[in-house]
């Protein structure tokens, strides 16, 4: 089942999100992984939690088996009806990134609209604002480069 999921990350559009689990079922194959850092991956349909390197599958759910699911100061609450049992129960997490999560899971709630919508935005923030902007001053702006300047015998440092 991991395989298969890994497999669809690459094949198909998905979002992922690293957080924290703060809650979960004692009988989940998530509980050991609490106050852990876990990355969800959300697809057309489908959201898993995995942890570790290598990845280890520890919950993965329709997204029509979720019942409830809350989006509220940084922190993502869902209630999940799991068909095994094994994964059923409240599981809570927090997110940095939750208003762009929520936006992402709204998306993957209807089929196709969270494939489509990563396949025509390739990122985000002010390098993509404004195709025609000046890129000079864009590089300017947003430069982090480190220049060494060599004259001779002297070393001059540019940021």
């Amino acid at each position: 089942l991991l395989y298969t999921f890994i497999l669809h990350i690459y094949e198909f559009a998905g979002s992922l999100f690293y957080a924290q689990l703060i809650g979960a079922p004692e009988t989940s194959r998530a509980y050991d992984s609490l106050n852990c850092e876990v990355r969800l991956h959300l697809h057309d349909g489908r959201i898993a939690l995995v942890d570790g390197y290598p990845q280890r599958l520890i919950g993965f759910w329709f997204l029509n088996e979720i019942i409830r699911v809350c989006f509220n100061d940084n922190k993502l609450q869902f209630f999940a009806n799991d068909r095994s049992g094994l994964d059923d129960g409240m599981y809570s997490l927090v997110c940095g990134r939750i208003q762009l999560l929520e936006k992402h899971y709204n998306l993957a709630n209807k089929p196709g609209l969270l494939t489509a919508f990563l396949k025509q935005k390739e990122g985000d923030g002010l390098w993509y604002e404004d195709k025609f902007a000046d890129s000079s001053q864009t590089i300017i702006q947003h430069s982090t480069l480190y220049i060494e300047v060599r004259a001779g015998n002297r070393k001059s440092q540019v940021y």
